[in-house]
């Protein structure tokens, strides 16, 4: 295809501050803080005779004895550990039984070595020329230091068998101990973290314009963009007001063909609905040892008012917690919900909160790519801040991951709307979630055709993610454009069964700014997949690219057309006054209410899916819904002119809502007790 992949990021120009880590030396007593009175010094060499019982636990725990932990409870620690394929330590602080800081304090001291509990950034020493340096923050990281007085040190949090080996070396080489500095993997990622924030932020905001201009929204050309809108309106008009029968009889012709294809796409859906969900069974759960690290992206900005019960549902994920690399994204800005985050996740090891620079965009996307350089795992799912994903959607995502082949890059989670109070806008917005999530969506993943990802729930491989360069920055609707990209490098959506559940807006005003959004967005997905339309179509295919242009181009153009239409049907119904052949309007008016029936039907159909027929009802005023749509179509496209990659931020936590099925469960469990 010709596409190149972005590479890491990097920090160029200054290579003057490379250090071998072979040549730390000494220590400052500047950045050295004390252990603290609190932990119990009671270690020494008869402690740490050879035991019978504490030969049996693993070097990175036995020493834990001699600190006053029960044998019994690291030996079941250890097992679990092994059943989760992970380090002994791992799984004591992931379970909750010892903070990572206590944790490697104690190490420090078993070792004889200082621990730092904060680091200046300013004695940090890294190698900047290193173009992999990203990718060695993932993983377990290390840093030097330059005191202010005497040469580098080395700064780590050992691994077990790192832990045994410098154990042994000090022992025999005492002198050794003047070279090293344990803290804990936190403490180290947070002063790499503040060295590179920099090149992140820039990476984050600028890697798909630099390296794949091709797939950026970030160049907007008005000046064309005027006269395509300018043309349009008076060829409509021109159209309309010609008289010349036959020019209006063919155009009605052509617009009654296409939207007629496009409808069928969606009335397909519906007879195969069932089919298309395309499930494999989960007859076993994974074992524990098989799973893979998973990280989770949660974006988030100014929603402190929802943040408990965020990390509620975040941590009714069921996944071995020492796999789990949660990252809580935020801008540096937003003072009120970091400071909700931190109450709400401290001691809590599976929680990471990863802060933005500010930079020359805010907006989702770019927050996403930033957590992405430092996600730590084999594969990435998305949630919004008011999600409530089903607890086992991961392990359904990657068993799925298991069993299909290699092109499928991304899974697709559905998403279910669960306001309690229902009303005509939140009930009309189900509908739809509904009839994509549950109707189309899956329809058009069997059918290997692109796939307009929903914003969140998005499971993907992590490595592929990061080839096709991530999400575009300046998308609005960045989800959307991901997954046609993904298509056009020739990988595959999926979907699961396994469901979030999310809240619908129920004001319209917060409706109204939401889906202008989502307009936006599809416009300037639209506009730049077809910015090289003979790429694409070598890239997609003929039949993909035209079944991308029949449910999304169409659908725009549907939307913002849909206004004048009304107005010409109306006026013919009413005084003739707008001419043309009565067979063209009958036609029209025949293509508009089979698209009203079709839509109803599908809405039927995937409502009864999940057992909501008696919604249906609702589906009905879809001809008082549209028109609504089409206003947000029009305030999108004049605000695709004036302010293309403005991010107009929906409202979360200001609605009623059910708690989720799994809840209910647990509700009903606790009462059936207390009535016994």
């Amino acid at each position: 295809m010709g596409t190149h992949f972005p590479p890491e990021p990097t920090i160029e120009g200054r290579t003057d501050q490379v250090t071998s880590a072979g040549s730390f030396l000494a220590e400052s007593s500047a950045i050295v803080t004390p252990i603290g009175e609190q932990i119990p010094y009671t270690l020494n060499a008869d402690q740490f005779s050879p035991r019978p019982y504490v030969r049996e636990l693993e070097d990175d725990i036995a020493f834990l004895v001699g600190h006053g932990f029960d044998f019994n409870m690291l030996w079941a620690i250890q097992q679990t550990a092994k059943q989760h394929a992970v380090e002994a330590h791992h799984e004591l602080i992931a379970s909750g039984h010892l903070n990572a800081e206590v944790y490697y304090r104690l190490l420090a001291h078993h070792l004889g070595l200082p621990f730092l509990r904060s680091i200046n950034p300013a004695l940090v020493e890294i190698d900047l020329s290193d173009r992999h340096i990203i990718s060695k923050l993932r993983e377990n990281p290390r840093l030097l230091l330059r005191p202010t007085t005497g040469t580098t040190k080395l700064v780590l949090a050992p691994q077990q068998h790192e832990a045994r080996d410098l154990l042994s070396r000090l022992t025999h080489a005492p002198e050794l101990k003047e070279r090293f500095f344990i803290a804990s993997p936190s403490t180290i990622k947070d002063a790499l973290l503040d060295h590179l924030k920099t090149p992140l932020e820039q990476h984050a905001s600028s890697t798909m314009r630099k390296f794949m201009p091709q797939f950026s929204a970030f160049k907007v050309n008005k000046s064309i963009m005027l006269w395509v809108c300018t043309a349009a309106l008076i060829g409509l008009l021109a159209l309309v007001f010609s008289g010349q029968h036959i020019v209006v009889v063919s155009a009605g012709l052509i617009l009654s063909l296409l939207f007629f294809v496009a409808i069928c796409i969606r009335l397909l859906a519906a007879l195969d609905l069932r089919h298309n969900k395309a499930q494999i069974p989960i007859p076993t759960r994974t074992p524990d040892q098989q799973l893979p690290v998973y990280s989770v992206l949660v974006a988030l900005y100014k929603e402190a008012n929802i943040v408990p019960d965020l990390v509620a549902a975040l941590n009714d994920i069921d996944w071995p917690r020492t796999k789990l690399d949660i990252k809580l994204v935020i801008e540096e800005d937003d003072l009120a919900t970091k400071h909700a985050l931190e109450q709400a996740t401290a001691g809590n090891c599976i929680f990471s909160i990863v802060v933005v620079p500010a930079g020359t965009t805010k907006t989702k996307p770019r927050a996403l790519n930033y957590a992405l350089a430092i996600a730590r795992g084999e594969f990435v799912v998305i949630y919004d801040a008011e999600d409530r994903p089903d607890p086992q959607q991961l392990r359904a995502a990657y068993h799925r991951f298991l069993h299909a082949d290699i092109s499928t890059a991304c899974i697709q989670a559905p998403l279910v709307i669960d306001n309690a109070n229902r009303r005509w806008l939140s009930t009309m917005f189900e509908i739809e979630y509904a009839s994509l999530f549950d109707g189309l969506l899956p329809a058009l993943s069997s059918w290997r055709a692109p796939v307009m990802l929903g914003g969140t729930s998005n499971h993907f491989r992590c490595n592929v993610l990061r080839a096709v360069g991530g999400w575009d920055p300046h998308n609005v609707t960045e989800d959307a454009d991901l997954g046609i990209r993904l298509k056009r490098f020739g990988h595959n959506v999926e979907m699961i069964d396994v469901p979030t559940f999310e809240e619908a807006p129920e004001n319209y005003g917060v409706w109204l700014k939401q889906r202008t959004r989502w307009f936006k967005g599809w416009m300037q997905t639209s506009i730049v997949h077809l910015r090289n339309p003979k790429r694409t179509l070598n890239e997609l295919g003929f039949a993909r690219f035209l079944s991308l242009q029949l449910y999304s181009s169409l659908l725009l153009i549907s939307a913002l057309g849909h206004l004048f239409f009304l107005a010409y049907l109306g006026g013919q119904l009413a005084l003739g006054i707008l001419g043309g052949p009565h067979y063209v309007f009958f036609l029209l008016t025949a293509n508009l209410i089979f698209a009203y029936l079709v839509h109803m039907f599908l809405a039927y159909r995937a409502l009864a899916y999940r057992g909501k027929q008696k919604l249906f009802i609702y589906s009905l005023t879809l001809p008082l819904y549209w028109p609504l749509l089409s206003i947000a179509a029009w305030r999108a496209l004049f605000q695709l002119y004036s302010a293309p990659h403005f991010w107009e931020k929906t409202p979360h936590g200001t609605v009623k809502r059910q708690a989720p099925p799994w809840q209910k469960q647990k509700l009903g469990k606790v009462s059936g007790q207390s009535a016994r």
